[in-house]
């Protein structure tokens, strides 16, 4: 009788140790999922984000009678800067 519940209290001590390392082997990867989930949405709507300026990009370069010129609109804000701010 004694031999068999020491016995017992070895097979279940090993199995406890087997769930333990199961649990915490879950809650690892449980962790890891999320973190890559959160960062797969994240990155979709930085994608999304991109996209859309994108779009607005080529819809600005390909329409040629609304084409912004850069050099006068530069010169236009370092002007706006000097006379709002006195500065260049």
């Amino acid at each position: 009788m004694f031999w068999a519940a020491i016995v017992i209290i070895v097979i279940g001590s090993f199995y406890f140790d087997l769930q333990k390392s199961k649990l915490k082997q879950d809650k690892k990867i449980g962790t890891t999922s999320k973190d890559i989930k959160l960062q797969i949405s994240e990155l979709m709507a930085e994608n999304e984000d991109l996209k859309e300026r994108l779009r607005n990009i080529e819809y600005i370069l390909s329409d040629e009678e609304k084409q912004i010129n850069l050099d006068y609109e530069k010169e236009q804000i370092r002007l706006d800067n000097k006379n709002k701010y006195g500065r260049d």
